[in-house]
């Protein structure tokens, strides 16, 4: 860390070093408080000016040109990202109307005294228990119902296994 320190007060001297020797030829006075004794000795007050090579080519008009040119720029971002924002909340509205719609067929289901829950071994589908859960230990798959509801936001269940039972193409009439 001390290292740093140093290198780091080595480089603010010898940049005060050159803004003093710069300086030294427009006002030695000032300039000398600064510039150390060695580079004085060395180098001499006032070996080191600058000037401006040529003027700005740039008049009044020009830069009131380039600003109003640059706030257009401005202008026209501003706009293109309001539209990709009304897009976006566009195609979003759509999406809610669509999962809305999804859920509220899922509740209606529910609502019919269809037990629904998640799938054991599919965590993104929705399935339908059928039968009696009491006969069992362990949940089977022949009896439950997938939803595969990701493709077109409706419900369509479907067989995990085996044959379709009545009560199965009965939710599938209660939906359609």
């Amino acid at each position: 860390m001390l290292t740093v320190l140093r290198i780091a007060h080595h480089n603010a001297m010898l940049t005060l070093e050159f803004v003093s020797l710069l300086l030294s030829k427009e006002t030695p006075v000032q300039a000398s408080v600064t510039l150390s004794p060695a580079l004085r000795e060395m180098v001499g007050i006032g070996t080191l000016g600058a000037t401006n090579l040529s003027s700005s080519n740039l008049s009044r008009e020009r830069v009131q040109e380039n600003k109003l040119v640059a706030t257009g720029r401005k202008l026209l971002d501003i706009n293109k990202t309001a539209d990709s924002i009304l897009s976006a909340a566009s195609r979003l509205q759509k999406e809610i109307s669509l999962e809305t719609k999804y859920w509220a067929e899922v509740r209606a289901v529910s609502d019919s005294g269809w037990s629904v829950s998640r799938v054991p071994h599919e965590p993104h589908t929705m399935g339908v228990k059928f039968g009696f859960s009491e006969c069992e230990s362990t949940p089977h798959p022949r009896n439950a119902s997938g939803d595969s509801a990701w493709t077109d936001k409706r419900c369509s269940w479907r067989r995990l296994q085996g044959r379709q039972p009545r009560a199965d193409e009965e939710i599938r009439r209660r939906l359609r």
